[in-house]
């Protein structure tokens, strides 16, 4: 909605409407989703996509606190790309993606999905670090985090097709 909005409607300046509205939008599914686990909550876990999801009291804490954490990124965000005179749109836009990713990674019960989870999550944190376009030291970090960040991508499948030789079973 926010990237729609971006490319289609307003165009954000450094006033800021963008991050409102996505400062509003966060904190009605934060809200909302508070409501559906206090109120519509089931007690045994339940499984999707063939088991490669799987939804339990334990990930809709994380989910919470993921969507919480994600609500007081974009208010201290707004403020900062506000005083430097920076668009917010994409900034709000990554940091909501970031979230949906690390909601799926504390769902995640496959390797599989572990693995897209924690690349969604990781690319959005590659452009967030290298989002001051004017600053060669956020270029500089952008750059370095992706290398390292490659690195342990190419370890962490490494890592998981052993397991997988060992056990012939991707499951988490």
């Amino acid at each position: 909605m926010i990237l729609g909005l971006e490319l289609f409607g307003m165009k954000d300046s450094s006033s800021g409407r963008t991050g409102v509205i996505a400062i509003f939008f966060q904190s009605v599914l934060f809200v909302g989703h508070l409501l559906d686990y206090l109120f519509w909550h089931h007690s045994a876990a339940l499984n999707f996509f063939s088991d490669m999801i799987s939804q339990g009291l334990q990930a809709e804490v994380m989910r919470s606190f993921f969507l919480l954490s994600s609500l007081l990124v974009s208010i201290i965000g707004h403020r900062y790309l506000c005083r430097k005179g920076l668009k917010s749109g994409e900034f709000h836009h990554l940091t909501m993606l970031a979230t949906a990713g690390l909601m799926l990674l504390c769902q995640s019960n496959h390797f599989l999905m572990l693995f897209v989870a924690l690349e969604t999550v990781a690319l959005c944190f590659y452009t967030l670090v290298a989002y001051n376009r004017d600053s060669a030291k956020s270029l500089e970090a952008g750059i370095k985090y992706l290398i390292f960040g490659a690195l342990s991508s190419a370890l962490l499948l490494f890592g998981i097709v052993l397991l997988y030789g060992v056990g012939a079973n991707p499951e988490a």
